[in-house]
């Protein structure tokens, strides 16, 4: 017998992907006119996955009385400052990813004047 080295593999690093998914999911929010209006999701996936919020099933652009923020460990906030009964609605965040996509929804209503 004659032993002899095996040839020199070359490892690749290989990255896990997972699908998105929700950890901490929208819940449905009523406040009075003028109040602010806070829906929070928390979500995980690798890549990390591309985030829309909608509302009435168009989408929600941030700017004036909406912001978005996003922070590293996943969690996501769109903010409505003095909200209006005109923001009454069903509002929706979708996740988007190489690896699938998922979307929750809430009801918000808006009561008073």
């Amino acid at each position: 017998y004659k032993l002899t080295p095996a040839p020199h593999q070359r490892r690749e690093k290989l990255c896990e992907t997972s699908a998105p998914v929700f950890i901490r999911k929208l819940r449905k929010a009523a406040v009075g006119t003028g109040c602010d209006i806070r829906l929070r999701v928390s979500v995980s996936g690798h890549p990390k996955p591309s985030m829309t919020w909608l509302k009435d099933r168009a989408a929600v652009k941030a700017g004036g009385r909406f912001a978005v923020r996003e922070t590293a460990d996943g969690t996501c906030e769109m903010r409505i400052s003095a909200a209006h009964r005109s923001d009454a609605g069903l509002y929706v965040c979708k996740l988007h990813s190489e690896r699938g996509t998922k979307q929750v929804e809430c009801r918000v209503e808006v009561k008073g004047e």
